[in-house]
């Protein structure tokens, strides 16, 4: 009796030995434990990004305040954008012309060539893949010439400025009554390069919510840049340069 109980005691083992590996099933990764970055990447880029409160404007005579967007909170008016310049430093350069290309916004631009004609070199950056070309104009700032010089980016017809992004994101609250400038450009080829010229136009910040009152260039605001004037902490008055 004890050899048949023993018996029966081993096939139950067995059984459920046997059950317990036919029902296992392997894990199968999920995508957020295999590519997290993947999915952090479909998040807004204003929920991910964080923006500086700007109180002031003191960075160099070349950089602007570029817009991405602008919200409307009753009275004011609160701008969101990045820190731009439209000019390469001489270390820049010196990278672009060693190394043969230069990143500008995320995009790889080749250094193509010095041009010679004229006063002064001018070189020229391109883009493989889109097909943009930019030039670079020497420019000079502070008190003496040559002391601080820059490398101005224009588009071949010498129409517009092409901006570089910092990382620099700053916002801005304004007064919708706040006055501002708007500016369209006006370029004429000189010998020596481009001179840049603009053409002011007067009008009020409440533009931003009712611009059927005003005559607006098309792409405003967003295909421009502005100037900022602070008092206090305060903004007190804008101007809108068109790329």
């Amino acid at each position: 009796m004890k050899k048949i109980l023993a018996i029966l005691v081993t096939a139950l083992l067995l059984t459920a030995a046997f059950t317990a590996c036919d029902s296992y099933e392997p894990q199968t990764p999920t995508l957020e434990s295999t590519a997290p970055d993947e999915v952090e990447e479909t998040a807004p880029q204003d929920t991910a990004q964080s923006y500086t409160q700007l109180t002031q404007w003191n960075y160099h005579a070349t950089y602007r305040f570029l817009p991405t967007s602008i919200v409307e909170q009753g009275d004011y008016l609160l701008l969101r954008g990045a820190v731009a310049r439209d000019t390469l430093t001489p270390e820049e350069l010196e990278v672009a012309r060693d190394e043969s290309a230069i990143e500008i916004n995320g995009e790889t631009f080749t250094h193509t060539a010095i041009d010679t004609e004229g006063l002064m070199a001018n070189d020229r950056l391109y883009n493989a893949l889109t097909g943009t070309e930019i030039f670079l104009v020497p420019a000079f700032f502070g008190e003496f010439e040559g002391e601080d010089i820059r490398f101005r980016m224009y588009d071949p017809s010498g129409q517009s400025v092409v901006y570089k992004k910092t990382e620099l994101y700053m916002e801005v609250a304004v007064d919708s009554a706040t006055p501002i400038e708007i500016w369209r450009p006006v370029t004429e080829r000189m010998e020596w390069g481009y001179l840049e010229l603009f053409a002011p136009m007067d009008a009020s910040a409440r533009m931003f919510s009712n611009s059927s009152e005003y005559e607006i260039p098309d792409g405003f605001p967003f295909d421009g840049v502005f100037d900022l004037t602070f008092d206090n902490g305060r903004c007190i008055h804008l101007r809108w340069n068109q790329f």
